[in-house]
């Protein structure tokens, strides 16, 4: 009886073990927290980026070691992840509303937001170094490899000193690259805040636009660089203009100041511009706060411009339900 017993509880604890191993470890298995997948977490985080969500990089720190392990895995074996996965599928539905991930492989997407939710949990996921390392060392799509670098100054807590001087030579063959890392790295890289402040003060419209777009990711935490980039929104030049509005749209709550003059723009003559301020609208204004922009979202639903009537449609009726 006891012998029976005895196998009865190992053959339980052997079930037991499997099942943790589904779940946690093997490749098809992910961590929940709050009724949400692993994967569900990712892609708020990249959908509210470059700004920290407080509540997803919670969730995704209490889903711990088992979350870390996962997202290595799918950083050094993305390309063999399994088609019909909750992940990919999560993923292709995310990639096809956002453009700048729509144009390459799935897999490729999911290396890609792998290393910027590891970089989101800094020295929590030190155990993903190797792995990151590895990337960084091995890829030669800019698209991994840059989000990977930032994942590790993120979570070793590296200096990014070098780096903004490489940006803020404009004739280094580097800076792009330097520009691109440090956008990644987001708001991390709020010291060199001030150096993009002095840019904008620049006559050159080309540094102005470079120092808007970067500003518009290492600054979305601080609102005094709201009230700076808003002197943009009526500038003459019409890609510092939209460069402003759509770098505005980062900033969440904190755009808050300057809703009624983005929304102002929709009967700007200008098509894109119209455009910007629908996806600042889209992105930066709550439902509490859409009353304020109601006519003038309404107004667009008639806009000459199809892309500008599709935006001002899907943002009425989501705000609607």
């Amino acid at each position: 009886m006891k012998t029976k017993l005895r196998i009865i509880l190992l053959s339980t604890f052997a079930g037991l073990l499997v099942w943790l191993l589904i779940q946690f470890v093997l490749p098809d298995g992910e961590p929940f927290y709050k009724g949400h997948p692993l994967c569900y977490w990712v892609v708020q985080l990249s959908s509210d980026r470059p700004r920290r969500d407080p509540t997803v990089l919670k969730a995704l720190r209490q889903m711990g070691q088992p979350a870390i392990d996962r997202l290595t895995w799918l950083l050094e074996h993305g390309d063999s992840a399994h088609p019909d996965s909750r992940f990919e599928k999560q993923l292709a539905r995310h990639m096809g509303q956002n453009s700048h991930v729509g144009e390459f492989p799935v897999w490729t997407a999911q290396q890609y937001y792998a290393a910027r939710a590891l970089g989101s949990l800094g020295s929590a996921a030190k155990s993903a170094i190797p792995a990151l390392e590895r990337m960084t060392a091995s890829a030669g799509d800019s698209t991994v490899q840059i989000p990977a670098r930032a994942a590790l100054i993120l979570i070793r807590k590296d200096s990014i000193t070098e780096y903004v001087r490489t940006y803020a030579d404009h004739d280094n063959t580097n800076s792009g690259y330097a520009r691109a890392l440090l956008a990644e790295v987001g708001p991390a890289a709020s010291e060199m805040i001030p150096l993009l402040l002095k840019e904008l003060e620049s006559t050159n419209s080309q540094t102005q636009y470079r120092a808007i777009g970067l500003l518009s990711c290492v600054g979305v935490e601080s609102s005094d660089v709201v009230p700076v980039l808003a002197k943009f929104i009526s500038s003459g030049n019409v890609k510092l203009r939209e460069s402003a509005i759509f770098g505005l749209s980062a900033f969440g709550p904190l755009a808050k100041p300057v809703i009624t003059q983005v929304a102002a723009e929709l009967k700007s003559p200008q098509q894109s511009t119209r455009a910007a301020a629908m996806i600042f609208i889209s992105r930066a204004v709550n439902r509490e706060e859409f009353k304020s922009v109601l006519p003038a979202v309404e107004f667009a639903t008639g806009d000459s411009d199809p892309l500008v009537r599709e935006l001002a449609t899907a943002v009425l009726d989501r705000n609607e339900k």
